[in-house]
């Protein structure tokens, strides 16, 4: 306080925080004084380098043996850490799912459908039915239509094949027009039940650009 007003982040202070964050510091110091207490986030200068802080100010202008702005500070150098831990591994996830998934439809690609069947049969035994779906003569679809045509068929074929077994870990596209499922606890009549009901849904034409 000089005469009366008060003259914030002078000296010191001022050197310690980043030039980015004295408009936010400013702020604070504002609020402070009209509202008695504010709370601001904001990076300190150190000599290790710079440290995220949380800052809460409370006014005590007045109060005998103060007077002043009274200031609190918060190390968030942990939270930052873990900020920044959980992004790599967000980034981690995001490259593991795009090496392990078909782009196109979201399916599991091959690799991730053999390891999930594997791990089924382990569990299961005998008890696993495994369908194998393949579009003939795509290309063709592919020749007269082009490639956006035969993606969109792709895409429709896979809707309809979730509408049957709508779990999509079970599924896989192997291959350009291969499609793959499996399907636990599968004795022969529920396995002849899914295959009738799998070549019902695909015998539906499909428009492609009309």
């Amino acid at each position: 306080e000089t005469d009366g007003s008060i003259t914030p982040l002078q000296g010191m202070a001022a050197n310690l925080i980043h030039p980015d964050d004295i408009v936010l510091a400013l702020d604070a110091l504002d609020s402070a004084v009209a509202d008695q207490f504010a709370k601001v986030r904001l990076r300190l200068n150190l000599p290790g380098g710079e440290k995220p802080v949380e800052v809460s100010l409370t006014n005590h202008i007045g109060t005998d043996g103060v007077d002043g702005i009274v200031a609190c500070f918060r190390d968030l150098g942990h939270e930052e850490a873990l900020r920044k831990s959980i992004e790599r591994q967000q980034q981690l996830d995001l490259h593991v799912q795009a090496a392990l998934t078909d782009e196109l439809t979201g399916l599991p690609n091959r690799r991730l459908f053999l390891e999930r069947l594997q791990q089924s049969l382990h569990l299961s035994g005998d008890h696993v039915a495994v369908f194998f779906v393949d579009l003939d003569d795509f290309k063709a679809i592919n020749d007269a239509l082009g490639h956006t045509a035969g993606d969109a068929m792709l895409r429709s074929t896979t809707t309809r094949l979730l509408n049957i077994c709508p779990t999509p870990d079970q599924w896989g596209r192997i291959g350009g027009d291969e499609f793959v499922l499996f399907v636990e606890h599968c004795d022969h009549s529920r396995a002849s039940i899914t295959a009738q009901q799998l070549c019902d849904s695909l015998r539906q034409p499909i428009v492609l650009g009309g």
